[in-house]
């Protein structure tokens, strides 16, 4: 009998064996498709950037020049963004240019662009100081945003467009401001010329953009206040600053700083980082700003590499990694996408790379393909796989698109991760960390999970098959014990 006994404890402690030597196998080959798959979007040489480096020399291509990574995750079908600047549209796929001019709007400057949830766009006419709104069946209804003019930036929120307007330059006339357009009746519904009140030359000072960002896990808008650098001597913005919906009115004091902010992005519900506009000759400043309570709070700053000339920072975008982002910069006769991590409570520039004459809006495609609009000299750079692998030297594509292009609107987007009050996680939004179907680290995490799983089994077995019997560790002889104290515990009371 313990013969038959021993040998059957044998057999059993081999099947655990082979079964945590399976998983072990498993993770790692799981690791090493991963790892493939994620170096397989790019083909680009390993070398570490020096702060300020140029990545390559951009090389300028035909127009049919496929401007987007083929790889995984994006190599098993087709994607495309849509570019908008003077005149019109433009579509572009990774196989190159799909349709030259999808629409030409006459007379148009386009500097902005929403993707309504039902199909269409929301468009923002800088020239015209209209929102024309392109709806699924081909019109164009065209909203005028009087007294506010130059629409600058938009986003949509529960049936409605709000509409950052810049007002007249170099000073506003009570034309900067946000406007609400209703989509489904196609009109302006409201105007809230910006006043800043409370703030020092709250009237003079320009809106650049508009946001709607998880505030107490509720989605709330916010419009980034540039101030007003070009005057002399400069006005001072005032960061970001909440639009309180139901009383019609803007909380000048939700940024508690004076910054000339143009560009903000949100990594989670308590964190953001934002980029200015600097005055002339002055760097501009990379900023991250911490919510406490009901207000922001500005924690670091940094300011950008000195330059020759030209209008400074431009946009802002998160990267793949927790803490870290890229910030477009306007030099003179050309621009600068620059990565940035935040460690230990302070910047580090960790990479520089040259893109092309006053750069616009830049935008991650989900294979990390970073595009950038240059507006002076009418192209479109793209950094393929930049977002994922940001150290590495990659050769930029350069291709001439509309006049005037400044903005690239992707057709895919992630959904966004449900809102946590967690300071310093990661929030998807339009970023990579989201992840989708198909994609690499969708993949190992899956791979993993069932690893775990396999590992979990086996050293269950392993427990049952070394403890059965066993008083030491739990086995029958201790829960008799245990069951008869408990019956004559039953039978004394």
């Amino acid at each position: 009998q313990f013969g038959s006994s021993g040998s059957s404890a044998a057999a059993r402690i081999v099947v655990v064996c082979s079964l945590a030597a399976l998983a072990t196998m498993w993770m790692f080959l799981v690791s090493v498709l991963s790892v493939w798959l994620t170096s397989a979007t790019i083909s680009t040489e390993e070398v570490v950037l020096k702060p300020g480096t140029v990545a390559g020399n951009a090389v300028h291509h035909p127009a049919s020049t496929v401007l987007f990574s083929r790889g995984p995750p994006s190599g098993h079908g087709e994607h495309s963004v849509n570019v908008f600047g003077e005149g019109g549209m433009q579509t572009r796929t990774n196989n190159g240019l799909h349709l030259e001019i999808s629409s030409r709007l006459n007379s148009t400057l386009i500097s902005w662009a929403v993707a309504l949830p039902h199909g269409g766009l929301a468009l923002c006419d800088e020239r015209g100081s209209k929102l024309l709104l392109w709806l699924p069946d081909g019109t164009v209804a065209a909203i005028d945003l009087a007294p506010l003019k130059v629409p600058v930036g938009a986003v949509y929120l529960e049936g409605k467009v709000y509409v950052a307007c810049f007002g007249t330059w170099p000073v506003p006339r009570n034309d900067s401001g946000l406007a609400v357009v209703d989509v489904a009746n196609r009109w302006l519904e409201a105007t809230y010329p910006y006043a800043g009140v409370g703030r020092p030359n709250g009237s003079e000072v320009h809106l650049h953009n508009a946001y709607a960002f998880s505030w107490d896990c509720k989605p709330e808008i916010f419009v980034a206040v540039v101030g007003n650098p070009w005057t002399n001597p400069p006005i001072a913005g005032h960061g970001l600053v909440r639009f309180d919906r139901e009383a019609g009115s803007f909380l000048p004091w939700s940024t508690v700083a004076f910054a000339n902010v143009r560009s903000v992005v949100q990594q989670s519900e308590d964190v953001f980082f934002a980029l200015t506009q600097a005055p002339p000759k002055q760097p501009s400043q990379l900023l991250r700003l911490e919510k406490h309570g009901h207000h922001l709070l500005q924690v670091a700053s940094t300011p950008l590499p000195s330059r020759k000339g030209g209008d400074g920072g431009a946009d802002v975008l998160l990267a793949s990694e927790k803490d870290a982002v890229f910030a477009t910069d306007r030099d003179l006769g050309h621009g600068w996408v620059h990565y940035y991590q935040y460690k230990s409570g302070a910047f580090q520039l960790r990479a520089s790379h040259m893109t092309g004459n006053h750069p616009r809006h830049a935008a991650v495609l989900p294979s990390g393909d970073v595009l950038v609009c240059n507006r002076l000299d009418g192209t479109l750079t793209s950094f393929p796989g930049l977002a994922r692998h940001p150290l590495k030297k990659v050769q930029p594509v350069v291709v001439e698109t509309l006049p005037a292009v400044s903005f690239v609107l992707p057709n895919e987007w992630h959904a966004a991760e449900p809102c946590t009050a967690n300071s310093g996680g990661h929030s998807s939004g339009n970023n990579l960390r989201g992840g989708h179907s198909g994609d690499a680290s969708s993949w190992k995490t899956m791979g993993r999970d069932l690893g775990f799983v396999i590992l979990g089994v086996a050293i269950s077995i392993a427990y049952e098959s070394i403890c059965r019997g066993d008083p030491r560790c739990g086995g029958k002889s201790t829960r008799s014990r245990r069951q008869s104290r408990r019956n004559v515990s039953v039978g004394e009371r």
